[in-house]
């Protein structure tokens, strides 16, 4: 059985921190165990935390899985888009 590529990243903003995994799969996100949108119900948030995917246009090519804490809602979604970026870079260092 073949083992699945996962890419883990931390990311902190202020005092927010998340930490990642990130696997391949269909663009699922869940944050603390809550679904993406009930996490960040603005869109301003959820676009923050989307725009690393967005740029390199792999939004629905993985699943992200996020642990955060600290700070207020605008610091995790700092902290989330951060990390993010970091795993992209671990699955391509030319992105």
């Amino acid at each position: 059985m073949a083992e699945t590529q996962e890419f883990i990243a931390t990311g902190r903003r202020k005092t927010a921190v998340a930490r990642i995994r990130m696997t391949p799969g269909n663009g699922k996100i869940d944050i603390n165990g809550k679904k993406f949108e009930d996490y960040f119900p603005t869109v301003p948030l959820q676009n923050t935390v989307l725009q690393p995917l967005q740029a390199v246009k792999l939004t629905n090519v993985y699943d992200v899985t996020v642990n955060t804490s600290g700070g207020g809602a605008t610091g995790q979604a700092g902290a989330a888009r951060l990390a993010i970026s970091r795993a992209l870079l671990q699955v391509d260092g030319n992105l």
